[in-house]
């Protein structure tokens, strides 16, 4: 390599470095840049097919984006939320379930996994420690583990 694709290489890596660090500016610059030009054909074809003045077209312009926007957040956002809030419901429901899957899988391994390959599987414990705080506070809890697998506590 010689020292001028050298010196080229390491100006791309520091531009891209110095880029990196302003990624959220440069991202909104961009969204800025996207949402003027849609804004401005819209305006533009306002202007050319109704025969309306410019001042006119980029008023109902943003009275189009702002009814639209305010529709999205009305029927989309509920549904939204919603979805995400029986998503929260049922998580710890999967998280026994697969409490459960896991205890009779380990009861009941297939035939083709080697039994040292079983013995090497991770406690709950352990599985629940490395899920961190995706898993829901207390599931560790219902289950200990022993040689023959997960036991649910009897609590």
């Amino acid at each position: 390599m010689k020292f001028n694709d050298g010196l080229g290489l390491l100006s791309l890596i520091i531009s891209l470095i110095i880029l990196w660090q302003f990624r959220q500016i440069l991202l909104l610059v961009f969204t800025a840049i996207v949402l003027a030009t849609a804004l401005n054909n819209l305006v533009r074809s306002l202007v050319s097919k109704f025969n309306l003045s410019r001042g006119k077209s980029i008023a109902i312009a943003l009275m189009g984006v702002f009814l639209a926007s305010t529709l999205f957040m009305l029927f989309v956002v509920p549904l939204f939320v919603n979805q995400f809030q029986e998503l929260i419901k049922l998580i710890p429901i999967g998280f026994e379930r697969f409490g459960e899957w896991l205890d009779s899988f380990i009861a009941n391994p297939p035939s083709w996994l080697p039994q040292s390959e079983l013995e090497s599987l991770p406690s709950f414990d352990e599985f629940y420690q490395q899920l961190g705080s995706l898993a829901p506070k207390g599931c560790a809890k219902k289950y200990y583990s022993s040689p023959q697998g997960f036991k649910k506590k009897n609590s």
